[in-house]
């Protein structure tokens, strides 16, 4: 037991600083080491959606679009500039600017690897919908259905969060995000990992190492 509460404290000081509502570094026993944040970013507890940013972006906005994006192709081709295929804790990266230490935007894989390895199952905190996603550890979080720009669609629950990796294909116009959505018509759930646009306003979970 001691051990443990070791390890656990080294974590969370490795991803520090974040001060006020500091999150707890979630150890879910995957094996890429990640820790996975318990609250997204903008956010001090499990049930908040916290903030929706566009990706690259360090800042939410009022309304998510090419006409406010800040990469967007100049020439108006509903293009983006290029700022790397990875901005995972570089200056894009809205987790790293906004929390500090060393918590950053997942990648690519390490979402993945939190769809393969883990168990998901719709739950809810409070008045808040969302997802329970558990580790082989035994420990899990919590990740609100906030949907995108600010928003949930009308018989839909979705769980739409940015990586830090550019998507495959998408003509440069789209990341890699994750998409949880239950379609309440259907009654059925798509769990995955696709490109969603740059422009768009999601909501971010950190991780660290």
């Amino acid at each position: 037991m001691v051990l443990t509460a070791a390890i656990l404290v080294t974590a969370i000081t490795h991803c520090a600083p974040k001060e006020k509502g500091q999150p707890l570094a979630v150890d879910l026993g995957l094996p890429s080491g990640t820790l996975w944040a318990s609250c997204n970013l903008g956010a001090d507890k499990e049930e908040e959606y916290g903030s929706y940013f566009a990706w690259g972006e360090t800042a939410p906005k009022d309304h998510y679009f090419y006409d406010n994006y800040a990469y967007a192709a100049p020439d108006g081709s509903q293009s983006t500039v290029d700022i790397g295929e990875s901005i995972c804790g570089t200056q894009y990266d809205a987790a790293k600017a906004l929390w500090g230490g060393s918590w950053r935007l997942p990648t690519e894989e390490e979402m993945t690897e939190l769809i393969d390895l883990c168990e998901w199952k719709w739950d809810s905190v409070g008045d808040t919908y969302g997802v329970r996603v558990t580790g082989p550890s035994g420990k899990s979080i919590f990740l609100p259905a906030g949907g995108k720009n600010g928003k949930l669609e009308d018989g839909e629950l979705q769980c739409a969060y940015w990586t830090g990796s550019v998507s495959r294909g998408g003509i440069g116009r789209t990341a890699s995000s994750l998409d949880c959505t239950w379609d309440e018509e259907n009654d059925e759930t798509t769990l995955q990992v696709w490109g969603e646009y740059k422009v768009f306003g999601l909501l971010v979970r950190p991780v660290c190492k």
